[in-house]
């Protein structure tokens, strides 16, 4: 059985099932939604920690609602406890009465917790204590394509029930400790936005020429942008060469003669007449002047080809760049190939600091950019750019000010197109600017992302932190004993005394599987 491991607690404290300490445990019901009106249920979008949101609230009509019951309308106090949905099951929340609001229930999602003889609120931290939610999976029951939270490993969770003033003080502590964790949050969540608008600052005062103000001064005789446009062409010609003839290769064609290079496509020049004046030497240039843009490939088989022993290739998914090790550049694949088997599957080669991004589906909404770290393929829902080398740094720098969502066709499946990536303009400067322009931004870059994980450490600390102080909670620890507190096991006795046995948390058994699970919860304990 999934049972939790009973440490010892302090004197006067009792371990015993939820089933001891409950009026009522129950799922929801399947509701059918109408459109919004004044009967209200809450669904597991609406659980949250720190309480019920009403902006996920769906609604019902009035022949469901007296179809439900008075027993299943929801009161003060009452624990909502997640018991389906990836990313919300075990999540759990104290119901407090909705302004606006006489009567609100929860659908099947919801499973509803009313307590006796202990507070709602030390319950509610108890299951979102380590203990319960290190446990949540080894709870859930069901087939692998429809798990839930059962109702008999509800009933039978085992719970360190505190004397009632001792519940209280823990509950009081708690609430403290947990304000004070509220606002350091809320701080640490506030500095991401502000490193991002910093970040985006930087980047545009970069492409104003601002950061090489001073610098520009100091310089004399600085060669015009229009000269390393003119070399840039010429490098984006060879580099397309180089990257046709390894095509032809790849094929097994090797060309006699030059009359395929005649099918370069030479790119138009931008028309900058109508774009913001750029500082003196500065021209504008389209991003098919300055690179080559290359969609990557996709081939029968390749997705579930293992990996090759000789790791000479890897081969990208759009996924992989949520890799921790992708954050920046591609390391980490999936997918290695030989040389052979790259000209197998008839693969295109893309050279390192290739820039590639999301170009099909939703990924595009994320706004991700990396760069190849080494010679790579990448599949067919990835564009690359594929920059010339003199000013590559540069054009690396320049994209993050790029938004991909508002690049997107607009269709049905979202997409970006050759024709969408070619003609953005980006502001060239002269060489040595340039340069000057990559050194400044990296280091500026470097510094907030320096923050950025500090800040991401502090939140994991105040994360843990939190854990550590509801174990302590739970051990006994964080605040004194009174021996002249009534122990648990007398106030528990009491209870059943005055009740009887114990029956089933809602005055019925289950039906169907669910019989099971209630039957397990009723045998004696290991």
């Amino acid at each position: 059985m999934n049972r939790p491991v009973e440490y010892l607690v302090p004197p006067g404290w009792n371990w015993s099932a939820i089933e001891t300490v409950t009026s009522y445990v129950q799922r929801g019901k399947s509701p059918k939604y109408t459109g919004r009106s004044s009967l209200p249920v809450i669904n597991q979008r609406c659980v949250r920690w720190h309480g019920v949101e009403a902006k996920h609230l769906k609604f019902i009509d009035q022949s469901q609602w007296e179809a439900w019951g008075p027993e299943r309308t929801l009161r003060d106090g009452d624990i909502l406890w997640n018991s389906t949905g990836t990313g919300t099951i075990g999540r759990a929340a104290i119901y407090r009465p909705l302004p606006g609001f006489e009567r609100v229930v929860a659908d099947s999602h919801v499973t509803v917790i009313r307590v006796k003889n202990v507070l709602p609120e030390y319950l509610h931290a108890w299951i979102r204590s380590p203990c319960v939610q290190a446990r949540i999976d080894a709870m859930q029951v069901g087939s692998t394509n429809q798990v839930e939270l059962g109702r008999g490993e509800v009933l039978r969770t085992r719970v360190p029930v505190a004397p009632a003033n001792e519940q209280r003080r823990i509950v009081a502590k708690l609430e403290a400790l947990q304000e004070r964790s509220r606002r350091a949050r809320e701080a640490l969540d506030a500095v991401p936005p502000l490193l991002e608008k910093l970040r985006r600052s930087i980047l545009a005062a970069a492409f104003r020429g601002d950061l090489t103000k001073d610098w520009r001064a100091k310089q004399k005789n600085i060669e015009p942008a229009t000269e390393l446009l003119q070399r840039i062409r010429a490098e984006r010609r060879e580099k397309w060469e180089a990257t046709e003839l390894a095509k032809l290769k790849s094929k097994g064609r090797i060309p006699t003669d030059d009359r395929w290079k005649a099918k370069y496509p030479e790119p138009d020049p931008l028309d900058g007449a109508s774009l913001p004046a750029l500082t003196g030497g500065w021209c504008w240039a389209s991003v098919e002047e300055i690179g080559l843009i290359e969609s990557g490939q996709t081939t029968d088989g390749l997705a579930e080809h293992p990996s090759s022993g000789q790791k000479d290739v890897p081969w990208f998914r759009v996924g992989d760049m949520n890799h921790p090790e992708n954050q920046v550049v591609m390391r980490v694949s999936d997918v290695w190939l030989s040389e052979s088997e790259v000209r197998r599957f008839g693969l295109h080669v893309r050279p390192e600091g290739t820039i590639v991004f999301p170009k099909r589906g939703g990924a595009i909404a994320t706004n991700k950019k990396r760069r190849l770290a080494q010679p790579s393929a990448y599949d067919l829902n990835t564009m690359g750019i594929i920059p010339i080398d003199s000013i590559a740094t540069y054009v690396w720098i320049w994209f993050q000010l790029v938004d991909l969502g508002k690049l997107n066709t607009g269709t049905a499946v979202p997409q970006i197109n050759h024709g969408d990536i070619a003609p953005l303009a980006i502001p060239i400067p002269p060489t040595a600017e340039a340069s000057r322009i990559a050194e400044v931004v990296t280091d500026k870059l470097n510094v907030l992302r320096n923050i950025g994980e500090l800040v991401a450490g502090q939140t994991a600390q105040l994360q843990q932190l939190n854990r550590a102080v509801l174990a302590k909670a739970f051990r006994g620890e964080l605040v004194p004993q009174d021996p002249n507190d009534e122990p648990a096991e007398t106030m528990l006795a009491r209870a059943r005394s005055t009740n009887g046995s114990t029956p089933p948390a809602n005055g019925s058994r289950p039906k169907g599987g669910r019989a099971r699970a209630a039957k397990r919860a009723e045998q004696p304990n290991d």
